[in-house]
């Protein structure tokens, strides 16, 4: 006896949702949209391809971060915000401390000028580490954070490489 075995073909994988972040009743200008799986920002040169799988949440225009992409196994997130007209980061954050900070030419981003990487150490060891990467670009500063949660350090880390890699400056 012989078995054929026919598969159904592959579907295409889904553009991945965008999570509408804007208040009930109100309608408010979101800061970008996901088109055939790239992130394109409404007002500022860059785009993000989003790995297959993660969660998109935009927020409404003038509101940071203005973006935001969540791993569904880790829960890691990638979170992009844009502040005109200033100097690049590290920002203060509330319950962590900056606690390494250097600035040179690094390869995580697809950026030709300096980079600056930084860690923020949180005051409690069960609260989430942060991993920023800031940069100038067209007068503008750039503030690419991986929020990684405790417990999950190394997992977390390669999920948000995957989202950081697919930012492209215009």
């Amino acid at each position: 006896m012989t078995w054929l075995l026919l598969g159904c073909p592959h579907a295409a994988p889904p553009s991945p949702e965008l999570v509408d972040t804007t208040r009930a009743g109100v309608v408010d200008t979101l800061t970008g949209t996901v088109v055939a799986g790239v992130w394109e920002d409404a007002s500022y040169p860059y785009a993000l391809r989003v790995p297959e799988g993660y969660e998109v949440a935009a927020a409404p225009e003038g509101q940071n971060p203005r973006l935001t992409l969540v791993d569904p196994g880790t829960r890691a997130r990638v979170e992009v915000s844009v502040f005109a007209r200033e100097a690049r980061g590290p920002r203060s954050r509330r319950g962590c401390t900056w606690d390494f900070v250097d600035t040179a030419r690094y390869r995580q981003l697809a950026f030709d000028g300096e980079i600056t990487i930084a860690t923020c150490t949180p005051d409690d060891p069960l609260h989430a580490r942060v991993l920023g990467y800031f940069v100038e670009h067209r007068g503008s500063a750039y503030d690419i954070e991986a929020i990684l949660p405790p417990g999950n350090l190394l997992e977390g880390k390669a999920a948000a490489d995957r989202a950081v890699a697919g930012l492209r400056f215009r």
